[in-house]
C-alpha cells in the first residue's frame, strides 16, 4: 500500500484533506494548491460519475497527490454482490493517483457485518489498496454507535472487520456563549484507539478540526491546528487527516468555510493549516522512526476531567520527576528496531491546556543519566543541555515538542 517516502527512503507522516474540490473547480491549478499546503492525498466527497472521477485522479497526479475515491457504485451493491467490485474498481485501478476506496464513514454497530464482508472481499482483489473506513468519536453516544460503550464499538470493529488501520475523528473546540471549551473526552477518545492499535499493531490515523460549523465548534488558529496535529502524535498517530479542504454542502448541519469557500477561494483556513502542516514536516521523518508505547497526562491538582485515559502509563524510564505550571500531555516513544534510531527513546511534551485560554506552561522534567537532548521546536533542531539531570521547558500554548533522548 501507499507509504510516503521522502528522497532518501524515510517513512513520513501523511497529510490527507476530506472533501476534494467541487468538479467544477477541479484543475491541475487548483490541485496544486492541494500540493502547497503540504497535502499528500485527498479523499473524495463531490466526484459522483466516472468522468469526475477521472478528472480528479488526473489533476492529483500532474501534482504529485494521491486520491482515495468514494465511488457510490460500491455503496449501492448488495451485501452479497461484492464478486461485482472488479467492475466499479478497475476503471480507474491502474491510475497512477488512486490508492484506496473509501467505503464507509462512521458506521454503527449493524453495519460492521455488511464491512466484514466487503473489507475481506476488496483486500483479497486489492490487498495493495486502502479500503477506508473512519469511525465514530466518543462523543456520538450509544444510539450512533450501536454499542453500549465505545470501546465495545472499537473491539467489535477490529474484531469483525479485521481493518489495517483504524482512522476516526474527534473535534475538540467549540465554544458556548462565546467561551472557549475543549472536549472532556478527547484524551480519553485517542486513549481507547491507540491502545487497540497498539495491542493489534495497527496504524493510527485521525481527523483534524480545522472548520467551525454548527454554530458550535469554532474555527481553530494555526495554534489550535498544531496543537491537534501534537496531541495526535503523542499518541502514535501516523496519518493526520483534516476535516476538511473544500467547503461541504449544509445538508443537515451548517458548515461555514473550510479551506477554500464554495467558490473556490482559498480562505484564512487554508493558510492556517499550511503553517501547521509545514511546522510538524521539520522533523516527521525522525517521529516516524519512532513506535508509541503509551502516554502520560500530567496535573498538579489531579482534578482536570478532560486529563483522564483508561490506560495511562504511569512511568516510563529516564522520566523521574515532573514539574509543571499547567497540565502536559507526555507520549513516549522507543526507536523501530529496523532503522537507526534502534535503541533509543522519545518522548512528544504538549501543553496540555485549551489553546484559546492561552496559558503558558513553564515545566521540568527529570531525565535520569541524560545530559542533553535533541529537541525539535517548532520543526527545527536543536540540541538542549540539561541542568542538574532536569530538561527546562518553557511551552507556549498550543505548543509541543519532540525530545529524542541519546542511547543509554
Amino acid at each position: 500500500m501507499y507509504h510516503k517516502m521522502d528522497e532518501n527512503g524515510n517513512r513520513r507522516v501523511m497529510m490527507g484533506a476530506w472533501h476534494a474540490p467541487e468538479p467544477k473547480f477541479t484543475s491541475s491549478e487548483t490541485f496544486r494548491d492541494i500540493k502547497d499546503c503540504g497535502f499528500d492525498f485527498i479523499h473524495t466527497y463531490y466526484e459522483r460519475t466516472d468522468e469526475e472521477i477521472m478528472q480528479t485522479l488526473d489533476a492529483c497526479e500532474a501534482n504529485g497527490l494521491k486520491y482515495i475515491i468514494g465511488d457510490w457504485g460500491i455503496e449501492r451493491l448488495g451485501d452479497d454482490e461484492f464478486d461485482k467490485l472488479p467492475q466499479v474498481v478497475e476503471k480507474y485501478l491502474h491510475h497512477p493517483a488512486f490508492i484506496g476506496n473509501k467505503v464507509k464513514d462512521e458506521p454503527g454497530a449493524s453495519y460492521f457485518p455488511r464491512l466484514q464482508k466487503l473489507h475481506a472481499a476488496y483486500k483479497k482483489l486489492y490487498p495493495d489498496f486502502y479500503c477506508y473506513i473512519n469511525l465514530f468519536n466518543t462523543y456520538a453516544g450509544p444510539q450512533l454507535l450501536e454499542t453500549p460503550t465505545y470501546k465495545e464499538h472499537i473491539d467489535q470493529y477490529v474484531e469483525m472487520v479485521k481493518p489495517e488501520f483504524i482512522s476516526f475523528d474527534h473535534y475538540p473546540l467549540y465554544e458556548e456563549d462565546g467561551v472557549p471549551k475543549l472536549n472532556k473526552d478527547f484524551l480519553e477518545n485517542f486513549a481507547i484507539v491507540a491502545d487497540k492499535c497498539r495491542e493489534e499493531n495497527l496504524p493510527l490515523w485521525f481527523f483534524v478540526q480545522n472548520i467551525g460549523f454548527n454554530n458550535y465548534y469554532r474555527f481553530p488558529t494555526a495554534i489550535e491546528i498544531a496543537w491537534q496535529m501534537y496531541c495526535a502524535m503523542a499518541f502514535g498517530t501516523e496519518v493526520i487527516q483534516f476535516f476538511c479542504y473544500g467547503t461541504p454542502p449544509n445538508y443537515g448541519e451548517i458548515f461555514h468555510y473550510a479551506m477554500i469557500d464554495r467558490e473556490g477561494i482559498k480562505t484564512q483556513q487554508y493558510y492556517r493549516v499550511k503553517r501547521a502542516i509545514h511546522e510538524i514536516q521539520g522533523f516527521d521523518d525522525v517521529f516516524m522512526k519512532y513506535k508509541n508505547v503509551g502516554v502520560m497526562a500530567v496535573a498538579k491538582t489531579g482534578d482536570e476531567d478532560y486529563l483522564f485515559m483508561p490506560h495511562p502509563l504511569a512511568s516510563f524510564d529516564p522520566i523521574g520527576s515532573i514539574e509543571e505550571d499547567a497540565p502536559l500531555l507526555i507520549g513516549c516513544f522507543e526507536g523501530k528496531s529496523d532503522c537507526d534510531r534502534a535503541g533509543r527513546k522519545a518522548l512528544m511534551i504538549v501543553n496540555m491546556t485549551d489553546p484559546a485560554l492561552g496559558i503558558h506552561n513553564n515545566c521540568s522534567i527529570e531525565l535520569k543519566g541524560i545530559d542533553a537532548v535533541d529537541m525539535y521546536v517548532k520543526g527545527e533542531k536543536r540540541t538542549v543541555k540539561l541542568s542538574n539531570g532536569k530538561l527546562p521547558l518553557s511551552l507556549s500554548f498550543g505548543e509541543g515538542v519532540f525530545v529524542e533522548l541519546p542511547r543509554q
